[in-house]
């Protein structure tokens, strides 16, 4: 669900795109009232075109871009986004936790996702998956070259950490994120 607050300074005004219902929705508040004056979009496929809920919270004297929200609201229902956010004239601002982008695309991910929905860069934990089998190899090189006193087994040493290095750095610089395997 997504929820953009917009400010009349008498109302507030909730207006965003809830994906269960799949419908766009508007509340509008007085200031400080924890229960709203107006609700809309509240069933199924209530409101499927958000213009018409734009229209009525400019009704409530907030300063907003309404082009620009309206297409905020067309990407929130396309991407199905979770998130929260305000808008005065035609600047959006977060205001729930950060928002996270794809290293790969800069596209915004849902909070908590481990797969990009635009494209499809994964979550990679290198933990387990790959540092573990690494140090075992390495150990294995290193007692094989020590046993049978082989400076190829050393060199083959240097080549299991320079992959090793350029596995990590590779994770690094994409913060733990993954290209599509069509990429790799």
């Amino acid at each position: 669900m997504s929820r953009c607050t917009l400010d009349s300074g008498k109302y507030e005004v909730a207006i965003g795109w809830d994906n269960p219902l799949q419908t766009f929705f508007l509340q509008v508040f007085e200031r400080g009232a924890a229960t709203p004056l107006i609700e809309e979009g509240t069933t199924h496929n209530a409101c499927i075109d958000p213009a018409e809920l734009v229209a009525l919270a400019e009704q409530y004297g907030c300063s907003f871009d309404k082009d620009r929200l309206i297409n905020e609201l067309k990407l929130d229902q396309l991407h199905n986004r979770a998130r929260g956010y305000s808008m005065a004239g035609s600047e959006v601002k977060p205001i729930i936790g950060r928002e996270e982008l794809c290293p790969h695309c800069k596209s915004e991910l849902n909070p908590g996702a481990t797969t990009c929905h635009m494209c499809g860069a994964y979550k990679v934990y290198l933990k387990g998956s790959v540092l573990a089998p690494m140090i075992f190899l390495g150990i294995f090189v290193v007692t094989i070259a020590i046993l049978f006193d082989s400076p190829a087994m050393l060199l083959l040493l240097l080549l299991i950490f320079a992959v090793y290095a350029g596995i990590k750095k590779r994770h690094t610089e994409y913060q733990g994120w993954a290209p599509r395997s069509s990429e790799q």
